[in-house]
């Protein structure tokens, strides 16, 4: 289910890196918070329940989230760059502007 805000601003995503750590048995993805170096605040929790053959791989994908995003907005710029084409008919740039904004909130 998607979230929904209240109001009609963009939200906004924690800035990576994100880690991946266990700590008591629990799988947790975790950020460093900007604002107390050292310090790491929890983002969410990897439950198995339903999952637990994926809980690590599914941890390791949502660490990597902010990396991936990142390089998929550089690979998706260069490719209009290097090969200038009306993006609207290419099927990598489709793909792409959808991740983007489904990552974003925007989808």
């Amino acid at each position: 289910m998607p979230a929904t805000t209240e109001t009609n601003t963009k939200p906004s995503y924690t800035n990576g890196p994100f880690c991946l750590t266990e700590e008591d048995g629990e799988l947790l993805i975790v950020a460093p918070d900007p604002e107390l170096p050292g310090c790491y605040g929890l983002l969410a929790q990897i439950l198995d329940c339903d999952f637990p053959e994926q809980a690590l791989a599914n941890g390791y994908l949502l660490a990597a989230a902010p990396d991936l995003l990142a390089v998929l907005k550089v690979l998706r710029e260069r490719h209009q760059i290097d090969e200038p084409h009306h993006a609207d008919l290419c099927e990598f740039c489709m793909m792409a502007d959808a991740a983007i904004a489904k990552a974003e909130g925007a989808s």
